[in-house]
């Protein structure tokens, strides 16, 4: 899909022995892949994507000096308009961040007859949204163009570079088989890049994923920054934040996880969320993985200003998606204001038929001493606790329990410090807790 091109999270064998530099030349370091959902290979840092034939790495056309090796762009008229060839930067971002004073990258582009592309920026360092300018070569050879994204409004780092060179405005024209080269693409050395976070569900952002593993279109802008709303709702000190402005309708963010989600035993995904935006509002959570499968399910707000529990049901769907696609007030173009703005937090596949998905808080449940140096004492108000299941921040489950008592002591000796995520079964349902082992 055009919109949600970027999988990065798949990109996670990436080492610094294939680590391009700035400016990127194509002499060394590139690694030459595809993408159909999926970037084979994994460790690819130049790809085709939406059904483009291929890209490649092949000697330049040589009437113009400096260049040897250059990227070869080759366009399918069987393709998507919106196909494209996209640049991860391995070893640093290029930043176009007002400080620096440039807000312009630099291409060098082989063509042989007048050409219109669109250049796109994705992946920013500070959750930045994604930022795309047009350009236009004269078909003359080789030419050097800055590319000046100063109307985007940018301010950000970026270290995904995508290429659309089938491009017309709207994407109304049809695609074609074409050959294009780039070389020598330059722009100011930003902060050193790093691979995306590794992590699954559930996610609390406590310390994994990093802003940085947002996936931003069309407007949403999603970071995480320390809980403005924290209380007895939610006492956690962080949260995602997603703030619409402009775009489309459906501007949103996604993230990738390392693992397909399994809804044959947990069915349903919920996740707490805090707005001022009118109750009411849609708030979809879509699902997506290989070759564009994916499923959509809408819920809606019930309070506003105050923190909820939200959910949605995916019972029957395969194991098919690793992708979580967040969509908040779907359908409305966002203004940047406070009822453009969420803060979620949470997010948790669960079983809904062992959890009341409204009202999900079982009664005098606490847990305690935490943070802990060596056990946890969890209990309730008469409530026989079934069972008991601790995950780490990337979604493994580390302790699991079924006890059968009101109170339980759990052994957290043997964990490694930091934050976990407990989820407590009794009768009356199933309530999570954050744990920290110090």
């Amino acid at each position: 899909m055009m919109k949600k091109t970027t999988l990065l999270f798949l990109l996670l064998m990436v080492s610094i022995g294939y680590a391009q530099t700035i400016p990127v030349t194509f002499e060394t370091d590139i690694i030459v892949g595809a993408k159909d959902g999926v970037v084979t290979p994994s460790n690819a840092n130049w790809f085709s994507d939406s059904g483009m034939s291929s890209v490649a790495v092949v000697d330049a056309p040589v009437d113009f000096a400096g260049h040897g090796k250059a990227g070869q762009i080759n366009s399918s008229s069987t393709g998507a308009k919106w196909q494209n060839a996209q640049l991860l930067m391995s070893t640093n971002y290029i930043d176009l961040t007002t400080a620096t004073g440039s807000k312009t990258i630099s291409i060098d582009v082989y063509t042989t007859a007048p050409q219109d592309f669109l250049f796109k920026l994705e992946q920013s360092l500070n959750g930045g949204g994604n930022v795309e300018i047009p350009f236009s070569t004269n078909g003359l050879g080789w030419e050097t163009i800055p590319v000046d994204f100063t109307s985007t409004g940018v301010n950000d780092q970026y270290k995904l570079l995508v290429l659309f060179p089938c491009y017309s405005a709207g994407f109304s024209a049809p695609a074609f088989d074409g050959t294009t080269y780039v070389d020598n693409i330059s722009g100011v050395v930003g902060e050193a890049a790093t691979p995306p976070s590794i992590f699954n569900l559930p996610i609390t952002f406590e310390t994994v994923p990093l802003t940085s593993d947002f996936n931003n279109f069309d407007g949403g802008t999603a970071k995480i920054i320390n809980n403005p709303k924290q209380g007895t709702a939610n006492n956690s000190a962080k949260v995602g934040e997603m703030i619409r402005n402009g775009g489309s309708a459906w501007a949103g963010t996604w993230l990738g996880l390392e693992n397909n989600l399994n809804f044959s035993t947990l069915n349903a995904i919920k996740m707490d969320v805090w707005t001022m935006a009118p109750i009411g509002t849609t708030v979809a959570l879509k699902v997506e993985g290989t070759g564009g499968v994916h499923k959509q399910e809408l819920t809606t707000t019930t309070v506003t200003g105050a923190w909820e529990t939200l959910s949605w049901d995916f019972t029957g769907q395969p194991a098919d998606f690793y992708k979580l696609v967040l969509l908040f007030d779907l359908n409305v173009i966002g203004d940047g204001s406070a009822t453009s703005t969420f803060y979620f937090d949470n997010i948790v596949q669960y079983n809904t038929s062992t959890a009341s998905i409204k009202d999900f808080e079982i009664d005098g449940l606490m847990a305690y001493p935490n943070p802990t140096n060596g056990e946890w004492k969890i209990s309730t108000n008469n409530q026989e606790i079934e069972a008991i299941n601790i995950f780490n921040v990337i979604g493994t489950k580390v302790i699991s329990l079924n006890p059968n008592a009101t109170s339980v002591n759990v052994d957290a000796s043997s964990l490694t410090p930091g934050v976990y995520l407990a989820t407590i079964t009794t009768a009356q349902g199933t309530s999570s807790r954050k744990l920290i082992k110090n």
